[in-house]
């Protein structure tokens, strides 16, 4: 074989064009900055545990008190600052969904599901309205002016509160969709508008003086919502999975399809319906984070650069990605984030861009390239792969860059390079990579401190054939 070039080649020239044009075929556990860098999601630490074997079902964060209220089976408690959880006596909400909170004057109003239960954050107490007229089985509740509007479990019909009053309802205050009789899935509102979230179809209403509420013309969307978990309002933008299982966006007046990079993904998983989202903020912007149960994987949308990336828990007694610890989450005024267990441990963790682990565990970042060939289907011998990684100024002794590569579907060993101690800037070089024609790259790096990784350079011979 003739020798005919050396060159200095980079694997990939912009992470976000990447991501759509193969050049990088999937990201876990870190995400995109908007120079192009590949930035390792921050970690989270136990802040409160309720004491309770149970996944958190509710999260809120109540400004004025500075506290957090939270539902673990049913119950609901406060945590304080120091992140003491103290049981609410009183009502409970004891319905199958995560549950929705809405916060007017001095109260907050919750349901998820059942009955419509009331909670006082300053005195701390909570309770059921006696009104008879209210429906028991609210599956979603909103605030529209004056009125409080509730959408009812397998209904067709949102009902309304007398005015100003939102615990007093007449039985004949209701309205059902117009443009097409479908079954409410919930109900949400955005710029003192009414969003109705169907099973097949969205509309729009305003609160109209002479009829209490009218729809907008133009306020509609041919899709409804396939899972009413995955509802999620991100700056009056309203995500969620839809009726034809993909993800979408409604922005006031209409509804965007924005699963493009993972539909290939969705169509092979087993039961799309069985998910459940929560949003995030990070490095100065909010991800929109959905998981799919039964193929236990949590994909994140990044709101601001439009790109998927996974976030997991990296299991390392099995080796294996499962979906983000997350069932819920809040967000102060502030921007810090607070999550609650998925799993069976009535446990709230807070995520800080200060912490390096999942609760003590190893956090596993991984870019995966697509098939690098160069531009061209000749053999090429890598010299030498370059990695320029920048860390924290945290000295610790389990940070570490691992690499493996697939070449016609043989996944080679993994090679591992200790980064060594903090600094700025650290070069990572793996030398003699052999010849292939055409190669897919595995990066991982983890240890207790960020990582920020540019496009890695590879030097190599391009052969004649």
């Amino acid at each position: 074989m003739a020798q005919i070039d050396i060159e200095q080649r980079p694997l990939w020239k912009s992470p976000s064009e990447a991501l759509t044009s193969g050049n990088i075929t999937s990201i876990i556990d870190c995400y995109i900055d908007e120079e192009g860098n590949i930035v390792s999601r921050p970690g989270y630490s136990e802040f409160s545990s309720v004491g309770s074997s149970f996944a958190v079902q509710g999260l809120y964060w109540h400004r004025y008190t500075s506290k957090l209220i939270a539902v673990v089976n049913s119950e609901i408690y406060s945590i304080d600052s120091s992140g003491v959880a103290t049981k609410c006596p009183g009502a409970f909400l004891n319905g199958p969904y995560r549950v929705h909170f809405v916060e007017v004057g001095n109260k907050v109003y919750a349901a998820n599901g059942k009955k419509l239960t009331v909670i006082d954050p300053v005195i701390f107490s909570s309770s059921h309205p006696t009104d008879p007229d209210i429906p028991t089985t609210i599956s979603g509740l909103t605030i529209v002016g004056q009125y409080m509007v509730l959408s009812v479990e397998g209904g067709e019909k949102f009902y309304y509160s007398t005015p100003g009053n939102y615990l007093s309802y007449n039985p004949l205050d209701f309205i059902s969709a117009e443009t097409k009789p479908d079954k409410l899935v919930t109900v949400r509102s955005a710029w003192n508008e009414l969003y109705l979230f169907s099973k097949d179809t969205i509309e729009v209403y305003f609160n109209d003086p002479n009829t209490v509420f009218a729809r907008y013309e133009g306020g509609y969307a041919n899709v409804g919502v396939l899972s009413r978990d995955t509802l999620v309002e991100i700056n009056n933008n309203f995500y969620f999975l839809d009726s034809t299982g993909r993800v979408s966006v409604f922005n006031g007046r209409k509804r965007e399809m924005i699963s493009q990079q993972i539909n290939n993904e969705l169509d092979n998983y087993s039961n799309l319906a069985a998910s459940y989202a929560f949003s995030l903020y990070i490095g100065g912007r909010y991800f929109y984070c959905i998981s799919f149960v039964n193929d236990d994987v949590t994909w994140a949308y990044d709101t601001l650069l439009s790109r998927w990336v996974r976030f997991s828990f990296y299991n390392s007694t099995t080796g294996t990605y499962e979906r983000f610890v997350a069932n819920c989450s809040t967000l102060t005024q502030d921007n810090v984030n607070y999550i609650g267990d998925r799993n069976s441990t009535g446990k709230v963790y807070i995520v800080s861009e200060n912490t390096y682990l999942d609760n003590g565990n190893e956090i596993r970042c991984e870019v995966k390239t697509g098939h690098v060939d160069h531009g061209s289907l000749n053999y090429k011998k890598s010299l030498r792969l370059k990695l320029n990684l920048l860390r924290g100024k945290k000295n610790v002794s389990n940070a570490k860059v691992m690499l493996r590569f697939n070449d016609d579907k043989v996944l080679g060993n993994e090679i591992t390079v200790d980064v060594g101690s903090a600094s700025y800037k650290n070069t990572v070089v793996f030398n003699r990579l052999g010849i292939y024609r055409k190669r897919q790259y595995i990066f991982s790096f983890s240890g207790d401190s960020p990582f920020i990784l540019a496009p890695p350079e590879e030097d190599v011979i391009l052969l004649g054939r």
